[in-house]
């Protein structure tokens, strides 16, 4: 969708008060679980130009109840600051997906720290993809009273049945949202088979915490940098044997969801480092294998136990599979957002 502005409207009856809703994420436009009050409006309001952004954003302010912001910290700092300067005029504010990260140490990660709490302690609803909220709490003051845990879905789930889903022989891992590949490089040492990590260029993982550059694979380690393509990335994960995600003991969000939903989604046997997206979430030993981070000897462990043991990892993957196919596709994931948004705001 282009920056206009398209308006959803229900049926209401003229006793109902009409709730003027905008939002940048177009999935949840058309969803039945809205109300007959709600008047649904997209703009893609978060524009290259952070000026435009702003006047964009006072626009939206001045003309809405609530806005529900996807992914963008930007956009939500502005409609807290015109919450906070013109007090006559309150608009709700939901945050969806994100990216947290920790302020950083020092004068300057404690001043960034001081700026975020004062922004977020005026969001009225946090929806993450973690079932926890503790370090929200510390870092960003996101009550438990703002805070709402929605499972994630299966990226693709619609177009899963076409997938070429093979064991390719090989250990898949990837993506550049706070990864941790340095203990996956030393874990690969002693295990038997050949791994993939396919992950963007540095310039754009360093962005998402994740450093690639100085890192020495082993002999059976390939790098491949990726180019985003959704097809290409979603065969690369169809063809593996085997699973694994080694996030960074420093990730404070969800990182790590998508791809264990995907890969579980294809019936995939799993192996991830303890992290804020599996607490609460998945059970060790169940959908798939936790170990504890920066920990290559326990890492290397559990590959070569999974690779080992036919029998283990048909089993895990068969559990994985069951627990993302009950959280379905696009669809579904809609379904649960705009249910909490409408019984929460």
């Amino acid at each position: 969708m282009d920056g206009s502005v398209i308006t959803i409207k229900k049926e209401a009856s003229s006793s109902d008060k009409v709730r003027n809703i905008m939002t940048n994420y177009s999935p949840i436009l058309n969803n039945s679980e809205w109300g007959a009050d709600c008047v649904l409006k997209y703009s893609s309001f978060v524009r290259r130009n952070k000026v435009l952004t702003i006047f964009e954003c006072l626009n939206i302010w001045r003309n809405t109840d609530c806005v529900v912001v996807y992914q963008s910290g930007f956009a939500v700092f502005l409609f807290c600051l015109l919450n906070f300067i013109f007090r006559f005029r309150q608009v709700n504010i939901c945050s969806i997906d994100f990216q947290f990260s920790r302020p950083g140490n020092g004068f300057r990660g404690k001043l960034r720290g001081w700026g975020w709490k004062f922004i977020w302690r005026r969001v009225d609803l946090v929806i993450c993809h973690m079932h926890y909220n503790e370090d929200l709490n510390t870092y960003f003051g996101v009550t438990e009273s703002r805070f709402a845990y929605v499972p994630y879905k299966i990226n693709g789930f619609e177009a899963i049945d076409e997938l070429d889903i093979e064991d390719g022989g090989y250990i898949f891992s990837g993506g550049y949202s706070w990864r941790d590949y340095k203990t996956f490089s030393e874990a690969m040492h002693g295990v038997d088979c050949d791994a993939l990590i396919i992950c963007p260029k540095q310039d754009m993982a360093r962005v998402h915490g994740t450093n690639i550059s100085e890192i020495k694979l082993p002999d059976n380690v390939k790098l491949i940098e990726h180019d985003c393509d959704i097809s290409s990335w979603r065969n690369f994960i169809a063809k593996s044997r085997l699973v694994v995600i080694p996030v960074s003991k420093n990730a404070l969000c969800s990182n790590g969801v998508s791809v264990y939903m995907s890969a579980m989604g294809m019936g995939k046997c799993v192996v991830i480092t303890d992290c804020p997206a599996v607490r609460g979430v998945l059970r060790n030993g169940e959908e798939c294998i936790i170990v504890p981070p920066e920990d290559p000897v326990a890492l290397r462990g559990a590959i070569n136990r999974v690779l080992s043991d036919h029998s283990l990892r048909k089993g895990l993957a068969k559990n994985g599979k069951a627990f993302a196919w009950k959280q379905g596709g696009l669809d579904s994931f809609c379904d649960r957002i705009v249910s909490v948004i409408t019984s929460r705001i």
